[in-house]
């Protein structure tokens, strides 16, 4: 349930959005940046552009404030073309770290051919250091030229158990690099170590980001195994085709945001418990409205099913402060809580 609250709130960090009368800009004393391929631009109609890494196929990772509200139409992931275009992917999925300013967002297809997923930096590298350089990466606006994916140098200041700051050496992110990378060198190759997410309002002294090498194993590991290319069975959730082993990944009838692997079918025999071979399609399918047997593993959002779970997640909320607070009504709002959870 925090994850809820977490992708709806920005105090403190680099703005998805601009403020009315401000710009949304790009790194500070940095260069256009023609490379990195697998730096992202995350756009959204409510959350305006955030920055963001691919770190699979079909994940990247981002900072957890650049999640739209559950109503908001989903984001979409833009990769630059080598041509001067863009190449857009549908996000399916998101989720937010419990505590932290890091999510994933999962795309319906994987990136363009020949973009490879940039690797995170594993615990115990020692890559991390005062006074070590380290590269930003992000897009914004830069000087009427619209929004540009732009490099820069940084400097680590401070490296602490969850985050690093870093100041300028001469570079800075801004607004528009919200969930970009903080990338470092360790044995001849870059590894991201950090998501941008906090900088001061000049955008000149002091910026904040998650370090990834702590987040590996008990955040990004996870969502790895669960929205990358796994293999699922016939009737299990799933996200994206590459996840199915058998047929194709469709869509659930009668729930929004929710899709199951399905397999070709001559007879119901051939399906697996619950589903049922239907005849127009001649695969496995789940009748309207059943419940998946992974639906509620986990606390990712499902697009188009948030206005419900947010009401519900305030509501639940609502009531256990009032239990907190006043004991008589706490059997009452215990039993209430049953019927609802």
């Amino acid at each position: 349930m925090r994850s809820l609250f977490l992708a709806m709130l920005g105090a403190g960090c680099m703005a998805a959005a601009p403020e009315t009368g401000t710009v949304d800009l790009a790194v500070m004393n940095g260069a256009a940046d023609v490379g990195d391929p697998a730096v992202v631009m995350v756009d959204s109609t409510t959350k305006g552009t955030c920055s963001g890494t691919l770190i699979a196929p079909h994940v990247v990772l981002t900072a957890a404030h650049c999640i739209p509200p559950p109503d908001a139409l989903p984001p979409l992931v833009r990769f630059d073309d080598p041509l001067g275009g863009t190449e857009e992917r549908a996000v399916v999925a998101m989720r937010a770290h419990p505590s932290l300013d890091l999510a994933v967002f999962v795309m319906e297809q994987a990136a363009p051919a020949g973009i490879r997923p940039v690797p995170v930096l594993a615990p115990g590298s020692g890559a991390l250091a005062p006074s070590q350089a380290a590269r930003v990466v992000g897009f914004g606006r830069w000087e009427g030229a619209g929004r540009v994916k732009r490099e820069g140098t940084v400097v680590l200041e401070a490296v602490e158990s969850d985050l690093v700051a870093f100041g300028p050496a001469p570079s800075m992110v801004c607004s528009g690099d919200s969930g970009g990378p903080l990338l470092v060198a360790a044995g001849g190759l870059e590894y991201l170590a950090a998501v941008n997410y906090k900088v001061d309002r000049t955008c000149a002294t002091r910026g904040t980001a998650v370090r990834t090498d702590a987040q590996l194993d008990g955040f990004i590991e996870p969502m790895l195994q669960e929205f990358g290319d796994r293999v699922s069975e016939t009737g299990a959730r799933c996200f994206h085709a590459d996840q199915c082993v058998a047929g194709p990944c469709v869509p659930l009838a009668g729930a929004t945001g929710v899709a199951y692997c399905s397999a070709p079918c001559a007879s119901d025999s051939e399906c697996r418990p619950g589903m049922a071979c239907e005849k127009d399609s001649a695969s496995c399918r789940y009748p309207p409205g059943a419940s998946l047997p992974d639906e509620d593993a986990g606390c990712a959002v499902a697009l188009g099913r948030g206005p419900r779970a947010t009401r519900t997640t305030l509501l639940v909320w609502i009531m256990v402060v009032m239990a907190w607070h006043v004991a008589p009504m706490r059997h009452l709002v215990a039993s209430v809580l049953r019927k609802i959870l």
